[in-house]
C-alpha cells in the first residue's frame, strides 16, 4: 500500500571550511519555515504515473527536450526514451551497442540530447526523431557520468573511470582534462553561475570548479564518506548537490563555502537525481527512502514519500512546469 506520509523538515546546519581553493565558513543560515506539510500533501495529491512499455526497464536520468518532451535513460536493455507531456513513451534502443548503460542525459545547444554510455565508454547524441550517432572517449574504460552544456556551447561531461573532466563539441571532439585528486570519481556536473563548471567527487567526498581552460580546484566536504553525486545550480547563485552517503543535500557557494542540510531518512540515498524547479527551490530524489524531496534556497526541506520500492533516481523540469522524475518503471509527474 502507497505511504502517503509527507515530511516537513528544517534541521541543523553543518558548515564546511574548505582546506582547499580558498572557501571560507558561512554562519548559520536562517531556516525558511515559510512552507507547510499542507503543501506536501498537495505534491503528493498531484502525482500521475505513466508505466514504461518494457518491463525492468531500469530509468535513470531524465532531461526536458528542445522538441517539448522529456527524455529518459533506461539502462536495461540500453535505450533512450521519449514521453510526451500527454504521457506517451516511445523507446528508442542504442545499436549497434544495446549493453552501453546509458545514464545521464542533457539538452545540448544543437537541439538534440546528448547522453553518457558508462559501459560503452561512448557519448551518445539522439535527434527528436530518434536517430542516434556515438562517439567514443578517447581513454579506455572512462565511464562517462554526468554530462552538460557548458557556456562555451560544448558539452562537458565526468568521466568517473578516467578520473577526468571531459569537452566534447557539437562535431564530436573529445578533450580530457585530468583531475588532480587521484580516484576522484568524478559523477555529477554542472554549469554554474559564475561560467565555471562545477563537478562531484564521489570517492575523495570534494566538489571540483574547472574553468573553460581546464583550471579546478577543489573543495573538500566536511566529513567522510558523503559520496555526492548530482549537482546543479540553483536560483540564489549556489550550487546544490546530493550526497548519497548520509542522506543529506548540501549547497556550495561560487568561493566555495559549504552547507549541509540532512534529512529526516537515515538511508535515503540521495544521488543522480537534483533538478532546479520552477518555484525557485531545488528538487532531488531519495532512491532508497523511496521519497522526492524539495529544499528552499534557505534551507527548508519538503520529502515527499512515494510507494514502497518506488526508487526514484532523476528529476528535471517539463515544459508544461512540473516536475517529473524516473522511478521503478515508470515515470511520474508531480505539479509544484
Amino acid at each position: 500500500m502507497p505511504r502517503t506520509l509527507v515530511r516537513q523538515l528544517v534541521f541543523l546546519l553543518f558548515v564546511c571550511l574548505p582546506a582547499c581553493g580558498g572557501g571560507t565558513a558561512a554562519p548559520d543560515a536562517a531556516a525558511d519555515t515559510g512552507k507547510t506539510a499542507m503543501d506536501g500533501a498537495t505534491l503528493l495529491a498531484s502525482l500521475v504515473e505513466f508505466p514504461i512499455p518494457t518491463p525492468d526497464s531500469q530509468p535513470t536520468q531524465i532531461t526536458a527536450g528542445a522538441d517539448g518532451n522529456l527524455w529518459f535513460a533506461e539502462t536495461a536493455p540500453g535505450r533512450i526514451a521519449r514521453i510526451t507531456l500527454a504521457g506517451v513513451i516511445t523507446e528508442f534502443p542504442i545499436l549497434p551497442s544495446p549493453d552501453a548503460v546509458p545514464m545521464y542525459l542533457t539538452p545540448g545547444p544543437d537541439g538534440n540530447i546528448w547522453f553518457t554510455e558508462r559501459e560503452a565508454n561512448q557519448i551518445g547524441r539522439i535527434t527528436p526523431d530518434g536517430t542516434l550517432t556515438e562517439f567514443p572517449l578517447p581513454t579506455p574504460a572512462g565511464a562517462p557520468h554526468g554530462i552538460t552544456t557548458g557556456p562555451d556551447g560544448n558539452l562537458w561531461f565526468a568521466a568517473a573511470g578516467a578520473n577526468a573532466v571531459a569537452r566534447i563539441t557539437p562535431a564530436g571532439v573529445i578533450t580530457m582534462f585530468p583531475v588532480p585528486s587521484t580516484r576522484a570519481a568524478p559523477t555529477g556536473i554542472a554549469a554554474g553561475p559564475d561560467g565555471n563548471l562545477w563537478f562531484t567527487e564521489r570517492f575523495t567526498d570534494r566538489i571540483g570548479r574547472m574553468t573553460l581552460a581546464g583550471a579546478i580546484t577543489e573543495f573538500p566536504l566536511p566529513g567522510v564518506p558523503r559520496a555526492p553525486g548530482g549537482i546543479v545550480a540553483g536560483s540564489d547563485g549556489n550550487l546544490w548537490f546530493a550526497e548519497q552517503l548520509g542522506s543529506r543535500v548540501a549547497r556550495i557557494t561560487p568561493a566555495g563555502m559549504i552547507t549541509e542540510f540532512s534529512l529526516s531518512t537515515p538511508n535515503a540515498a540521495p544521488f543522480l537525481g537534483i533538478a532546479l524547479g520552477p518555484d525557485r527551490d531545488v528538487w532531488f530524489t531519495e532512491n532508497s527512502g523511496d521519497a522526492i524531496g524539495r529544499v528552499t534556497p534557505a534551507g527548508a526541506v519538503t520529502e515527499i514519500v512515494l510507494a514502497a520500492l518506488s526508487h526514484p533516481s532523476g528529476i528535471a523540469v517539463g515544459g508544461d512546469g512540473n516536475i517529473w522524475f524516473t522511478q521503478a518503471n515508470k515515470i511520474g509527474r508531480i505539479t509544484p
